[in-house]
C-alpha cells in the first residue's frame, strides 16, 4: 500500500423530488426523488468514467419505523480488473431496516442492503450484501457503520464508518461534510480514507441541485489510478 490523494473531484446532482404520501390506514408514507450527476463516488471510489449518472430512488416507511428502500443507478466502473466489470452496469440497491427513534432529537437504524448488478461475469456474480448501523442526531449529525463479508463476489470483507454534519446555512441552503473511514482484508487488502463536502439548494417546487467535492487519501493501488 501507498499513501497518495487520489479522486479529488467536484459532482454536480440535480434532483426532483416526490412529495411524501400517507398511504390509508395503515400509515405508510412513500416518497420518491429522480435525478442526474455529472459523475458518481461512492466512499470514496469513483463509480463512473465522466459520464452523465442517472438515479431514481423509492422509499417506503411504516409509522412503526419498519422501511423498503429501491435505488437504481447506472456504472461505468474503470478498466482495472479489481473492479467487477469494465462495461456499464446498473446498480439496484434493495434495502429493509428498522428505524426506532430513541428520543425526539436520537434515532438508531438498523438495515440490511442487497447491491445488485446486471452484468453476471464468467466467475462470479458482482452481488454483495451488507449490514448498516445508524445513529442520527437531529439529522445534522449522523454516524455509519457499514460491514459486508464478500465485496462484489470477492473474498474481500470490507467494513465502513463515517461521520456526516449537516447544517442549514439558510432557509434554501444547506451544507455538510462526511469523514469515512474504510478498512478492507482479504485478497485486496486496504486502508483508506475519504472527504465528501456538500452543499445544496432546494429550488421552487421539488427540485433541487447540490455540489459536491470528493477527495480520498491513502488509497492503495487495487483501485488504478483514474
Amino acid at each position: 500500500m501507498f499513501s497518495r490523494t487520489a479522486f479529488a473531484g467536484l459532482l454536480c446532482v440535480i434532483a426532483m423530488h416526490a412529495r411524501t404520501q400517507e398511504s390509508g390506514p395503515r400509515n405508510l408514507f412513500w416518497t420518491g426523488q429522480a435525478g442526474v450527476a455529472s459523475g458518481l463516488v461512492y466512499r470514496g471510489i469513483t463509480l463512473d468514467q465522466g459520464a452523465l449518472v442517472p438515479s431514481l430512488n423509492l422509499a417506503v416507511e411504516h409509522t412503526s419505523g419498519f422501511y423498503l428502500h429501491g435505488w437504481l443507478t447506472r456504472v461505468d466502473m474503470p478498466q482495472p480488473a479489481y473492479y467487477p466489470s469494465a462495461d456499464t452496469m446498473w446498480q439496484t440497491l434493495l434495502a429493509t431496516g428498522y428505524k426506532w427513534r430513541v428520543s425526539p432529537a436520537w434515532t438508531m437504524t438498523i438495515a440490511h442492503n442487497w447491491y445488485r448488478y446486471s452484468d453476471e461475469l464468467p466467475d462470479r456474480r458482482p452481488d454483495y450484501r451488507e449490514w448498516l448501523f445508524t445513529v442520527d442526531y437531529n439529522n445534522l449529525l449522523v454516524l455509519d457503520y457499514a460491514h459486508t463479508e464478500e465485496l462484489w463476489g470477492l473474498d474481500h470483507q470490507q467494513d465502513a464508518l463515517s461521520l456526516g454534519f449537516h447544517w442549514p446555512l439558510t432557509r434554501r441552503l444547506i451544507g455538510g461534510a462526511t469523514l469515512g473511514l474504510i478498512e478492507q482484508t482479504g485478497v485486496y487488502q486496504d486502508r483508506y480514507h475519504y472527504l465528501r463536502l456538500n452543499l445544496g439548494y432546494l429550488l421552487a417546487g421539488d427540485w433541487s441541485v447540490q455540489l459536491q467535492y470528493h477527495d480520498s487519501f491513502g488509497v492503495a493501488d487495487v483501485y488504478g489510478d483514474n
